[in-house]
């Protein structure tokens, strides 16, 4: 479950910080979106297999 929840978050800041790169932001700003979604969603994913 653990290395999940890592994969998933790393996936999201990857994705989030080749689009930022790609729409030339200065604030990183799908970093930060995209890296709080998957911390969400990967805790969505592991409490919803927990209960």
């Amino acid at each position: 479950m653990g290395m999940q929840m890592l994969f998933t978050i790393l996936l999201f800041v990857l994705v989030g910080y080749y689009l930022d790169r790609w729409v030339n932001f200065k604030f990183p700003l799908f970093t930060v979106l995209l890296s709080l979604a998957g911390v969400v969603g990967s805790m969505f994913i592991i409490l919803r297999r927990l209960s």
